[in-house]
C-alpha cells in the first residue's frame, strides 16, 4: 500500500504556487508557504489533482500583527446579530449589555422605541417582516408572559434562516418551552433562559446572579452548537453564576423565589408602609421590598400566578399559614390578660408622679427659691457626708439660714463647686477622671439571654460594672465579659444596682418583675426595659414599682 502510484502522487512539495492565477481557493498569505502536491510525476490514470487540497504550511515566518489579527477575527466571529422581540423595560436593559459587547441588535415592538433603540445602536423595525429579512443570528423574545403567545405567531418565521436561534426570558419557563415546541417549526433552536434579575437588582452589575438556562432542542450541527455558546457567553462574561436546569425544576422553585416574593412585597404595599424615625434594618428590607417589586408591572405578576401551576398551591399554603399564625397568636391571649396589660393604665391616670409637675410651677416654687447658693467657703471645719474632694475649689452652700419658708431646704441643697479659684497643676486631669468615674454605672441585667449579652458586651467595653441574672445558668457568658452573674434575685438586689435593666421576653417580663425583692434596692434605683413593645412595660413598671 506504501509503494501505490495513488498515495506517491500525492506527496506535497515545499514550492510556491506557480500559477499567477488566483485559484478558487487563494492563499490569503503570501508569506505562508503553499504546498502543492506533485502530480506531474503521477503515473497513474486517477485524478489526482481533484483529490489533493493545498495545505498550508504554518512554520513559515509571519506578519508581526499576525496573533492579534487572528484574535480579532475569532472576536468577529463570536459576535451575534439578535433580534430583541418585545423592546420594552426589560428589553432595554439586556440591549444596554448586549450593545456594549459588540453584538448587533435589532428591534421590534408594537409600541414606537425608535428612540431607546437609536441610544444603544439598534436598529428599531415597527414591522415584523422586516425584522425576519435581516436573518438574525438569535430572536429574542422579552414580551410579557401574557402577550407571548401572540407575538410569537405574529412573527413571518418562514423568512428566518432555519437554523436561527430562539430564546426567551420570561419569568416562567414550561409554558414558553411547550408554546416554543409547538409553534416553531423542527429546524429552528430553542433555547430557554431566565436571567433571575431585573433593571433594579442589577443596577449594579450582573456579577454573581443567577442565569438559568435550558438547551430545549439544538440541531446536532457546529454552527447551532456555537451559536448558542456564543449566546450563553454574554452572561458569563458578566459575570453570573450559569446554572442549567430543567424548565420543570425552574418553575417549581419559582414559585416559592418569585410568585412569592411578589406577593409579600405587594400585600405590604396595600399596608402603605411608611419610613419612620426609629426603622430597622429589617423594617428597612421591608421597605425595599415593596419599592423592588411594585416596580414591576402587575403584568409581570399575573403572569406569575397565571402560567405557573405552582402559583396556586404557594397561594394556599400562604393562606393556611397566615391562619395558623393568628390562631397562634389570638389562642395565647386571654381576656383576663389584656385587661391587665392594656386597660390598668386608665386606674393610673389619676396617680401623679413627680414628672407630671409643670416646669413653669417647679421654677416658682419656694422649694427652689430658696435653694440659691452663696459664694462662701465652707464654714464647717469637720468633715461632713460629702467632703469638699478639693479644698482649693469653693464650696458653694445654700443660704438657708435667710430662708424664711418652712421647707427643709438644706436636705434638698447640695453643695455646689465653683471653679474659679486657683487650682494645681493636674485639677484638669484629676477632674476629668473624677467625672470619668462618676459616670460609670453599676448595671443589674435581669434576663442574660442573648439580647442581654449583646448589650452587656457593648456596657462592659465602656467599663460600667455588671451584675447579671437569669433563670438558666449563664455564668460563663456573663465571665467572659467580667460581670457578676447571680442566680438568687436577693443576692443581686443587695448589691444595689444603679440601673436595673429588664431583658426579658415579653411574655415573661411580668413574672420576673414581680419576682424581684425591690425593698431590697436602692429607693432611688432606675428601671429601664429594652422590650420590644413600650405601653405594656410602662403600665406593668407603674402598677408594680413604688413612687421612688
Amino acid at each position: 500500500m506504501l509503494s501505490s502510484s495513488s498515495l506517491r502522487c500525492r506527496a506535497p512539495s515545499l514550492l510556491p504556487n506557480p500559477n499567477p492565477n488566483p485559484n478558487p481557493n487563494p492563499n490569503p498569505n503570501p508569506s505562508i508557504l503553499l504546498l502543492r502536491p506533485q502530480g506531474r510525476r503521477c503515473r497513474c490514470r486517477c485524478r489526482c489533482r481533484r483529490f489533493a487540497p493545498p495545505v498550508l504550511a504554518m512554520d513559515a515566518a509571519q506578519p508581526f500583527d499576525f496573533e492579534s489579527r487572528a484574535s480579532d477575527l475569532l472576536e468577529r466571529q463570536s459576535k451575534l446579530k439578535i433580534a430583541i422581540v418585545g423592546f420594552g423595560n426589560f428589553g432595554q436593559f439586556l440591549a444596554r449589555t448586549f450593545a456594549r459587547q459588540g453584538h448587533t441588535l435589532l428591534a421590534h415592538s408594537r409600541s414606537d422605541h425608535s428612540a431607546a433603540a437609536a441610544s444603544v445602536g439598534a436598529a428599531f423595525f415597527r414591522d415584523p417582516h422586516d425584522l425576519c429579512e435581516c436573518h438574525p443570528d438569535v430572536v429574542l423574545l422579552a414580551t410579557s408572559i401574557l402577550s407571548a403567545e401572540r407575538v410569537l405567531r405574529s412573527l413571518p418565521l418562514q423568512r428566518l434562516r432555519r437554523s436561527t436561534l430562539f430564546v426567551d426570558v420570561l419569568s416562567v419557563k414550561e409554558f414558553p418551552k411547550n408554546l416554543f415546541l409547538q409553534l416553531l417549526p423542527p429546524h429552528f433552536d430553542i433555547l430557554c433562559t431566565h436571567p433571575m434579575f431585573g433593571p433594579e437588582s442589577a443596577k449594579d452589575g450582573w456579577a454573581g446572579l443567577p442565569f438559568v438556562y435550558d438547551k430545549v432542542r439544538l440541531a446536532d450541527a457546529d454552527d447551532s452548537l456555537v451559536r448558542c455558546a456564543n449566546f450563553l457567553d454574554i452572561f458569563s462574561r458578566e459575570g453570573c453564576r450559569m446554572v442549567e436546569m430543567s424548565c420543570g425544576e425552574h418553575d417549581e422553585s419559582a414559585a416559592e423565589i418569585q410568585f412569592l416574593t411578589h406577593t409579600v412585597g405587594r400585600v405590604l404595599a396595600k399596608l402603605d408602609l411608611k419610613s419612620t424615625p426609629i426603622n430597622t434594618k429589617g423594617y428597612e428590607m421591608l421597605l425595599k421590598l415593596v419599592e423592588n417589586t411594585c416596580s414591576d408591572s402587575f403584568d409581570l405578576y399575573n403572569g406569575l400566578f397565571m402560567y405557573n401551576k405552582n402559583s396556586t398551591e404557594l397561594l394556599e399554603r400562604l393562606d393556611v399559614a397566615f391562619d395558623s399564625q393568628k390562631k397562634e397568636l389570638f389562642g395565647r391571649l386571654h381576656d383576663r390578660l389584656r385587661k391587665q396589660l392594656f386597660e390598668s393604665s386608665q386606674n393610673l391616670t389619676g396617680s401623679s408622679h413627680p414628672e407630671s409637675l409643670s416646669f413653669s410651677k417647679m421654677l416658682s416654687s419656694s422649694s427652689l427659691r430658696c435653694r440659691a447658693p452663696s459664694l462662701l467657703p465652707n464654714p464647717n471645719p469637720n468633715p461632713n457626708p460629702n467632703p469638699n474632694p478639693n479644698p482649693s475649689i469653693l464650696l458653694l452652700r445654700p443660704q438657708g439660714r435667710r430662708c424664711r419658708c418652712r421647707c427643709r431646704c438644706r436636705r434638698f441643697a447640695p453643695p455646689v463647686l465653683a471653679m474659679d479659684a486657683a487650682q494645681p497643676f493636674d485639677f484638669e486631669s484629676r477632674a476629668s477622671d473624677l467625672l470619668e468615674r462618676q459616670s460609670k454605672l453599676k448595671i443589674a441585667i435581669v434576663g442574660f439571654g442573648n439580647f442581654g449579652q449583646f448589650l452587656a458586651r457593648t456596657f462592659a467595653r465602656q467599663g460600667h460594672t455588671l451584675l447579671a441574672h437569669s433563670r438558666s445558668d449563664h455564668s460563663a457568658a456573663a465571665a467572659s465579659v467580667g460581670a457578676a452573674f447571680f442566680r438568687d434575685p436577693h443576692d443581686l438586689c443587695e448589691c444595689h444596682p444603679d440601673v436595673v435593666l429588664l431583658a426579658t421576653s415579653i411574655l415573661s417580663a411580668d413574672r420576673v418583675l414581680r419576682s424581684l425583692p425591690l425593698q431590697r434596692l436602692r429607693r432611688s434605683t432606675l428601671f429601664v426595659d429594652v422590650l420590644s413593645v413600650k405601653e405594656f412595660p410602662k403600665n406593668l413598671f407603674l402598677q408594680l414599682l413604688q413612687e421612688n
